[in-house]
């Protein structure tokens, strides 16, 4: 899967498109160090990035519901603002969070 990513990028700088991801620039690095830059060694560190954000964005979203839990009227606070800007009949919306002023200062 990694391996077929690089070679995404790698193929859409070969017909013009520009992205500046980091995957782009460990290419461009490799570019000019191939012996330090080889895609292993990139297959690595993209691994490296999405386990630790994934890891580190789990951790802050349980302790958010851990401190609401221990914390009930800040949580009645947030189900009430969200029942009331985004109700009962489905998910809320990336595009709700801006209507929401209680769970955006809890970092929800």
């Amino acid at each position: 899967m990694l391996q077929y990513l690089i070679d995404e990028h790698r193929n859409s700088k070969k017909r013009g498109l520009e992205d500046s991801t980091t995957i782009d620039h460990l290419l461009s690095l490799q570019k000019l160090e191939p012996e330090y830059y080889t895609d292993e060694i990139i297959k690595g560190l993209v691994l490296i990035l999405i386990l630790g954000g994934s890891e580190s964005t789990a951790v802050t979203i349980e302790w958010a519901m851990a401190l609401l839990l221990n914390h009930p009227d800040a949580l009645n606070k947030v189900r009430e603002e969200i029942d009331i800007h985004v109700g009962q009949g489905r998910l809320m919306e990336e595009s709700d969070l801006s209507k929401l002023w209680v769970p955006s200062k809890c970092h929800l």
